[in-house]
């Protein structure tokens, strides 16, 4: 059932709190269950000790990188914390237009949704410009660019913001 309920699209993650409670899952799920389904196990990451990685490396190809990648997100195994990835915006500089907006805005990728409180401003920036009836491309009104900016000046920050991965 572990196994189950720590699957997401394509990736397992799920939290042990020994070493042997690690290994029952590794044969009973990964290599059994897996296996059986045809599935082939990619990838496999852990934040146990690096001797204990070490020992079922061979087995399983863990890797040792500090931060990976899960579900999008960046993922701390020495803090075992979540993050949110860099994200590059390059804003040229052109005209700014809705779609530009909506654009920068939804390459914050958080399935998890932590991020939501931040993506608010950019939204009500695209409500007001339903508002005001403005096309897609047309260059939007100072006023909404200069708030947009200033809170594009602040979005590198968000990589800094780390939640504890037992929280979620």
């Amino acid at each position: 059932m572990k196994l189950k309920s720590s699957l997401y699209i394509d990736n397992c993650v799920t939290s042990v709190n020994f070493v042997a409670e690690l290994n029952t899952f590794e044969e009973k799920s990964l290599k059994k269950i897996l296996k059986k389904a045809k599935f082939d196990l990619l990838g496999w990451k852990n934040n146990f000790l690096p001797e204990i990685e070490k020992t079922v490396s061979d087995i399983l190809g863990i890797t040792k990188e500090k931060r990976v990648s899960v579900f999008g997100l960046a993922w701390d195994k020495k803090k075992d914390t979540l993050s949110c990835e860099h994200i590059k915006t390059d804003k040229d500089n052109g005209q700014m237009t809705k779609r530009k907006i909506l654009f920068i805005v939804h390459k914050i990728f958080d399935p998890i949704g932590f991020t939501c409180p931040v993506k608010l401003l950019p939204k009500l920036l695209l409500q007001e410009c339903w508002k005001h009836k403005i096309s897609w491309d047309k260059e939007l009104p100072y006023n909404i660019v200069h708030r947009f900016d200033k809170w594009l000046k602040y979005l590198d920050s968000l990589k800094d913001i780390e939640i504890p991965r037992r929280l979620i």
